[in-house]
């Protein structure tokens, strides 16, 4: 018999982000790590991000949620406020983090699950993003 490999949970928290949210989650759905569950909390978006979370409504590992209280309009405290119920509802034993505006390459979760393999002490793993930027872009097209 297979050993079931670790489910991981990945947060996403949404405000207003429509522009950018098909692709953070569209990056999660396609990692080369299968075992995953994708939770996304809107936090009254405004724009078309409810329309476009409805499109991934019969994805059985996407679960969406959308905040049905007041908000603090407080970013840190409305996005804090997000994590937490998502945190709450997941079921995975390895939790990451997304914002809306932000994707993950393909290997992301296979990379995070083989450290957590091997090194059983830790608790917690932070990498730094790689950032594109528009002037790095620019200068290499000179």
């Amino acid at each position: 018999m297979k050993k079931q490999k670790t489910l991981v949970s990945i947060l996403i928290i949404n405000y207003n982000n429509g522009k950018l949210l098909a692709r953070s989650i569209n990056s999660c759905l396609e990692q080369k790590y299968k075992n995953i569950e994708i939770l996304i909390f809107d936090d009254k978006s405004s724009d078309n991000s409810k329309k476009i979370l409805y499109n991934y409504k019969n994805n059985k590992r996407v679960r969406i949620f959308f905040n049905q209280n007041k908000k603090k309009n407080i970013a840190a405290l409305d996005a804090m406020n997000g994590y937490l119920r998502l945190f709450k509802k997941s079921k995975g034993s390895l939790i990451c983090l997304l914002d809306s505006d932000d994707y993950f390459h393909k290997s992301k979760i296979e990379e995070i699950y083989k450290i957590f393999s091997k090194r059983k002490e830790l608790d917690f793993v932070q990498n730094l993003p790689y950032v594109k930027s528009k002037i790095k872009t620019e200068k290499k097209n000179k």
